[in-house]
């Protein structure tokens, strides 16, 4: 749970930044014809992370500038993402994330 009062600071979220140029680190693997198996293999982790994970790498490019700069919506991180997904069109992530918060 997270309660805000007032006009906050900015907070960067760096497990979400972590995650996003992780993903796009994959994601180029993938387009280079990797497996999620191979990948998961060589960093040691599970088929079902690089997955998970994978999909942050379709964030919207003023969404990643929100991120970068601490300003992204409390709902947008990493766990929220993975768990319910997003959209793939960036006008409906900005719409879902909008009616979130």
């Amino acid at each position: 749970m997270l309660i805000v009062v007032g006009d906050a600071p900015a907070e960067i979220d760096r497990t979400l930044i972590r995650n996003i140029v992780q993903a796009r680190t994959w994601y180029a693997d993938i387009c280079d014809g990797r497996s999620y198996a191979e990948i998961a293999a060589r960093d040691r982790t599970s088929n079902r992370r690089v997955q998970d994970i994978v999909a942050l790498a379709f964030l919207s490019p003023d969404l990643l500038k929100q991120v970068v700069a601490g300003t992204q919506p409390t709902r947008l991180t990493t766990d929220s993402l993975v768990k319910n997904g997003f959209a793939v069109m960036w006008a409906d992530q900005h719409t879902a994330l909008a009616e979130s918060d």
